[in-house]
């Protein structure tokens, strides 16, 4: 009786290559559940909105989308979970593709209530009308004093 074989050459690389399939299998599955799924084009996963002002924003922006063919979409999360809110965007917009495939014609708005956070992503599409500093510009003058509560000086979003 001779003994067991051991995976040699082309045997080790395929068992290496179909653990770190799974490895990267696993990891992107992993990191599409950490978001939920939007239901809409306002999303108020931390129960900020009134029913009514939601339903209102959000006739808004699909009527934006039907004049334009661009899409806007709100996040408002409780919190960020330890996470940057520039890496947390973008991660976000990755796994909600906001905007028209092969336009990239997306803007995602990400409001993270515990943090005091605002960002605004805006996709290539739209980087020439939209630049990083009107997106600033429009959280300062129109999101952060929106969420300044009443009698204070200091904008409570940034």
């Amino acid at each position: 009786m001779s003994a067991p074989r051991t995976p040699t050459g082309w045997g080790r690389w395929t068992a290496a290559g179909i653990v770190v399939c799974c490895a990267v299998a696993w990891a992107a599955a992993a990191g599409a559940a950490a978001f939920p799924q939007p239901v809409g084009y306002v999303n108020d996963f931390a129960g900020l909105l009134a029913p009514s002002a939601r339903a209102s924003l959000d006739a808004k922006l699909v009527a934006y989308r039907n004049a334009t063919g661009n899409e806007i979409a709100v996040a408002i999360f409780p919190n960020l979970g330890g996470a940057p809110i520039d890496d947390f965007t973008a991660r976000l917009e990755e796994a909600w593709q906001v905007g028209r495939r092969g336009q990239d014609n997306g803007i995602l708005v990400v409001v993270a209530v515990r943090e005091h956070e605002v960002r605004i992503e805006v996709g290539y599409g739209l980087e020439g009308r939209v630049t990083d500093a009107r997106a600033g510009e429009i959280i300062r003058r129109d999101i952060a004093p929106a969420t300044t509560p009443a009698g204070s000086t200091r904008p409570s979003m940034r």
